[in-house]
């Protein structure tokens, strides 16, 4: 019998200690243990562009990749890759940097700084996605068609494409296995525009689920690390599992100034009604919100840990359930931010230069 006790109370102890750390940013517990779990906040150095201004970037690989107009794309740690862009767009996923130009033809995939696909070629390129595998999404207009949504894999292989006659192509993606894409479509040819939301299986001709709206304009679709998908829109997100059935939304209470897309099954909205709101959604539905009267929202970024937000001088710190860490002032103007992969950092983006902020 004293044995059970026992070991009912070890058990006990582990899940109240769990339970704390878990939420030992919630105000009445962090003010507990202030003294004893304090966090700070420190800045690096500035570090200098190339040119007087940095035309996209990106976080990868716990660096900064940026393009500079006078020579291509540089990196924090001394990499640099001579591309020419004249509206360069970058992202990251995993391993993978992308880099194109929107507007133009001009697209190149990075594989840990080698570069793995370059198209020259690509028609006139909208927007472009890669997943951590490696997947790419290309949307392009297409000549005799709205849009064109083609598929490569990680070696540059064209796998599959989906062509668009009447539609506008808006956003696509590729699922974390690379067999399924989404697209998002806009069809303007009657009285109402009318967004809709497309599953191919790749491989397959005919969409395995179609999705339409008229009250809400989807611009993003995302997939999620679990197969599942996010959905932002002018009104609110959706969320649906791997199969295209919606499984939850999250209605906007105010007007979406700004959203990141974590990848790891987290999304960060900023809206703005009376007050500023951080709103943390899950792949499950499950929202967070942190509210503050007085804060004028300029960008906002979120990884596993926790969220990153900035208005114009001051970045804040959240944790993962949208509690209040910390905040520090800086001594420019923000122009945008980038959260590191898995810690609670980013590289602030001012006119000319960047900074290192860490939460610790």
């Amino acid at each position: 019998m004293k044995r059970l006790i026992l070991i009912l109370a070890i058990i006990l102890l582990i899940l109240s200690a769990y339970i704390l750390y878990d939420n030992r940013f919630n105000p009445a517990i962090y003010n507990l243990i202030n003294g004893i779990y304090k966090k700070e906040i420190t800045l690096s150095p500035p570090g200098a562009f190339d040119a007087d201004n940095a035309g996209a970037s990106a976080e990868y690989k716990g660096g900064l990749i940026y393009y500079s107009p006078r020579g291509g794309l540089y990196s924090t740690g001394g990499w640099h890759d001579g591309i020419y862009l004249s509206n360069p767009r970058i992202s990251a996923s995993g391993n993978y940097l992308l880099a194109f130009d929107g507007g133009a033809s001009k697209l190149a995939l990075y594989n840990n700084y080698n570069k793995a696909i370059e198209l020259d070629d690509s028609g006139t390129i909208i927007n472009a996605r890669v997943n951590s595998a490696g997947f790419l999404a290309l949307m392009t207009k297409e000549p005799g068609y709205r849009g064109k949504v083609t598929v490569y894999n990680n070696r540059g292989n064209e796998l599959y494409a989906v062509f668009s006659g009447e539609k506008y192509i808006v956003d696509a993606d590729i699922s974390p296995d690379g067999r399924r894409l989404i697209v998002c479509m806009l069809d303007a040819a009657g009285d109402k525009l009318v967004n809709n939301i497309l599953i191919y299986k790749i491989g397959e001709r005919e969409p395995v689920k179609t999705l339409s709206y008229e009250d809400i304009m989807f611009f993003c679709v995302k997939y999620n690390r679990d197969g599942s998908v996010i959905l932002i829109g002018d009104k609110s997100a959706v969320g649906l599992n791997g199969d295209g059935v919606k499984k939850w939304e999250y209605q906007y209470e105010g007007t979406l100034q700004t959203y990141s897309i974590s990848g790891n099954n987290s999304v960060a909205l900023g809206l703005r009604q009376r007050e500023q709101k951080i709103v943390i959604l899950y792949s499950n539905g499950t929202a967070y919100t942190y509210s503050d009267s007085k804060m004028d929202l300029k960008a906002v970024d979120i990884n596993q840990n926790g969220v990153v937000a900035v208005s114009v001088r001051s970045v804040l710190f959240l944790d993962k359930k949208g509690f209040y860490i910390k905040e520090r002032e800086v001594s420019s103007d923000i122009k945008n931010l980038h959260i590191s992969g898995n810690k609670m950092e980013a590289f602030l983006i001012y006119r000319g230069s960047y900074q290192k902020i860490n939460l610790k």
